[in-house]
């Protein structure tokens, strides 16, 4: 469970989301509902003020401005972090506190990730996002990897009984607020789909182009291997 930015939250549901960590279930909490689960998140909760931060992906950093409480740990694990400023240094502030509870784990965020992504949805913030998916336990259906695998949405549908996985390219400068139009998408190569299908698939076909995919199966896990994704592809298994 995702709790996004709100402003208040009923004691019930507050009650129901702490039943649900401590049996097993995994929840990433946003900035303003965080002073709610301070007793089993790990993590002290300040007040909050807005300023431009620098969100750390493991690699690269992502600019936005955001509203950020001072978030510390209190028992918990330090899962992300962000700066100042646009560029690697000593002095760094908690973005992310990650803490088990009974038989599940919470997550609580010093900032509104939705906001957050919204305005910079470039590939450092995409890969703190997978961290903190990552630091609660979530394991996803479906992963992508290669060179460029930063830059694939992933879809998952169903249709008739197949399972539909619908991959879009990413790619052009779509996290530049003043990029207002281009003219050319890169293709996307060398692309390898793992999907979680607990029984074999008698087939496998990649839209449009509707040809029979290179695929393995082994283990509960459908690896498809992708040459090429121009724009969209749909995978049917």
């Amino acid at each position: 469970i995702i709790l996004p930015a709100a402003r208040s939250l009923k004691q019930e549901s507050v009650s129901a989301i702490k039943r649900y960590v401590k049996n097993g279930g995994r929840v990433i909490v946003d900035a303003s509902l965080a002073h709610l689960f301070t007793d089993i998140s790990g993590a002290e909760a300040k007040e909050p003020s807005t300023h431009l931060v620098f969100i750390d992906g493991g690699d690269a950093l992502s600019a936005a401005e955001a509203s950020c409480i001072g978030l510390a740990a209190n028992g918990g694990e330090v899962s992300g972090t962000y700066y100042d400023a646009n560029f690697y240094c000593e002095k760094k502030n908690v973005a992310a506190v990650t803490n088990a509870f009974g038989n599940g784990k919470i997550c609580t965020l010093a900032f509104d990730l939705g906001t957050l992504y919204m305005e910079n949805s470039a590939t450092a913030t995409r890969k703190f996002c997978r961290a903190q998916l990552a630091a609660v336990g979530f394991e996803p259906a479906v992963t992508v990897s290669g060179d460029a695998c930063d830059y694939v949405d992933v879809v998952l549908t169903e249709k008739e009984g197949k399972l539909l996985v619908n991959l879009v390219n990413y790619a052009g400068p779509h996290a530049v607020g003043a990029v207002r139009s281009y003219g050319q998408v890169p293709p996307l190569t060398a692309l390898t789909v793992k999907i979680k299908l607990p029984h074999k698939p008698r087939s496998v076909t990649v839209a449009p182009e509707a040809h029979a995919a290179k695929w393995s199966w082994d283990n509960g896990v459908l690896t498809v291997e992708l040459d090429r994704l121009d724009m969209h592809v749909c995978i049917s298994a």
